[in-house]
């Protein structure tokens, strides 16, 4: 064999692209940063760690997209990165000796992978250790303390009927309930990622059992996507990057029967559901009905090599030229068609005669690097969305659509983005939905008290629907919370004359709050009951 022979105390992860039989090995040696591309031919390496060790990096797929496979002893772990492209990164836990990580490419896609940090167990620091507690608010935790019911029965009961455990309101309220999330195991700590809370929560050990818990009064119609996170790393870094490693371990919950994403397995890329009232999986009845007219195209964009994906959806019983018909812009379009669905959705709302027919230009995020960039009010890649991706919608579909049948919808950055793009583009597009929208966010260099939304001239034919999660508030004090800032940018729109509606939903800054309520803002602006507000534009 060629090349450097390792060292016995050396670890060292070996690359697999599998149009070739060919590999490529990483030496993690003093924990130095290493680099790799994929070249058409490598080396095969051993390859050993210590369990425990913590693994950063990130990929980079200058053309085309990749996946990145952790294999642990021989066996396939989890999917670290599905259909990568430009920068990604990773995390993960090694659990095992043998680890192995590969990149599924084919032969146009240029990849490089790069280990950023390495952490073994004895480098690690003492972090947060779980308190224990013998006095839960919970009525079925108490039996456990008093010895009435033994734990192993109450796991038995829990996972009779799944989780997270639900209890009448303590305090008698019939639109309130006290629900508790649960973990099962040893473990130096958990964590509750996405609870009903404005920070991730550190759940509290049951005294001398294996049981995990976090309690909280709740409204009936909170909806929420959660994930548990044991044994939390702590890797002697910034409070940021410590915050971040959690993302290694935060999976779904294991005894939940509703995941968020019906057809991700992996339960690292899982969320759990918890939807008391059934809202989020009455509309998932129609999900796996796989909308047949999904087209996948490319749209040449100067700061992509391989160019923007976009899928269009053409919905049943859309004719072209036809006046009821909307066109609908998303960003974040592989999560809201691949992962939750929406033209199924869609569908069944035309169908029942909820919504016209609306054809939707699904607009790929990329990676989180160029999704920062592009929806951060950038003039640029609103040029290409107002001045290619438009253009080609209204060629493939047929149609021309008055700005008044045009919105553009997105969450989160998204939120911000498509506000900015209704904002400086009214002659194009007459309406936007933000859901969750970062109206924090301002330009270097802003530091006017009011938000930098609130600076944008307001065209008074606008159209908008804003929401906002309760539990989105500022976590400290001086900041601006998303559910504050909304309201501040709401207020101002309406000042200008803009037709505006707003909501908030019992939850936080979720995609299972964001599904329903794009369907649901959907059918404010363009439903039966929504006014006529077609207006002349280009």
């Amino acid at each position: 064999m060629k090349g450097h022979q390792p060292k016995s105390d050396r670890s060292f992860f070996s690359l697999r692209s599998l149009d070739t039989d060919a590999y490529w090995a990483i030496t993690l040696e003093n924990f130095m940063p290493t680099m790799v591309s994929a070249p058409p031919s490598g080396l095969e390496e051993q390859l050993k760690t210590t369990p425990g060790t913590y693994v950063e990096g990130w990929l980079n797929c200058t053309t085309g997209s990749a996946d990145l496979i952790l294999c642990q002893d021989g066996q396939e772990d989890r999917v670290l990165l599905d259909s990568a492209q430009d920068l990604h990164s990773f995390r993960f836990v090694a659990t095992g000796h043998a680890l192995t990580l590969t990149i599924r490419k084919d032969a146009a896609t240029q990849a490089e992978l790069r280990i950023t940090k390495v952490v073994t167990p004895e480098d690690q620091g003492t972090g947060t250790t779980g308190q224990e507690c013998a006095a839960p608010i919970s009525p079925r935790l108490q039996k456990v303390v008093q010895g009435h019911v033994s734990v192993a029965t109450f796991w038995q009961d829990v996972m009779s009927v799944g989780t997270p455990m639900i209890e009448p309101d303590p305090e008698g309220c019939a639109d309130h309930r006290l629900v508790t999330f649960l973990w099962r195991g040893k473990a130096r700590n958990v964590r509750l990622v996405g609870g009903p809370a404005p920070d991730h929560v550190w759940m509290q050990r049951l005294t001398g059992t294996d049981v995990w818990f976090a309690s909280f009064r709740v409204p009936l119609d909170l909806r929420l996507s959660y994930r548990l996170a044991p044994d939390v790393p702590d890797i002697n870094a910034s409070p940021r990057e410590n915050r971040l490693a959690l993302l290694a371990v935060a999976q779904a919950d294991p005894m939940n029967r509703t995941p968020l994403f019906p057809h991700v397995n992996d339960p690292f890329a899982q969320w759990s559901l918890h939807d008391l009232r059934g809202q989020t999986r009455a509309a998932k009845q129609v999900l796996g009905r796989v909308s047949r007219d999904v087209t996948e195209h490319r749209i040449a964009d100067p700061m992509l090599k391989s160019g923007r994906r976009i899928w269009l959806h053409r919905p049943t019983g859309f004719i072209p030229g036809a006046p009821g018909n909307v066109l609908q812009i998303l960003f974040d379009g592989a999560t809201y068609l691949h992962q939750l669905g929406l033209p199924c959705r869609i569908e069944q709302q035309v169908q029942d005669g909820c919504l016209p027919p609306i054809a939707t230009v699904f607009v790929d995020a990329v990676s989180p690097h160029r999704r920062a960039e592009d929806l951060g009010c950038d003039d640029q890649f609103t040029q290409m969305l107002t001045g290619k991706i438009l253009p080609f919608a209204y060629d493939w579909f047929g149609q021309d659509f008055d700005a008044s049948r045009v919105v553009v919808a997105g969450s989160s950055f998204g939120g911000l983005a498509a506000a900015y793009t209704a904002l400086v583009r009214p002659k194009q597009i007459g309406n936007f939905i933000s859901l969750s929208g970062s109206f924090w966010w301002a330009p270097p260099g802003w530091e006017a008290i009011s938000p930098y939304m609130a600076s944008l001239p307001v065209d008074p034919g606008l159209r908008a629907v804003l929401t906002a999660g309760s539990y989105e508030r500022a976590r400290h004090e001086g900041d601006v919370g998303i559910l504050e800032s909304t309201a501040a940018l709401a207020a101002r729109l309406r000042a200008q004359g803009a037709g505006v509606q707003t909501r908030t939903y019992a939850g936080g800054h979720d995609y299972a709050i964001w599904a329903p309520a794009l369907i649901e803002a959907l059918e404010t602006l363009f439903g039966p009951g929504a006014r006529n507000n077609r207006r002349t534009g280009g």
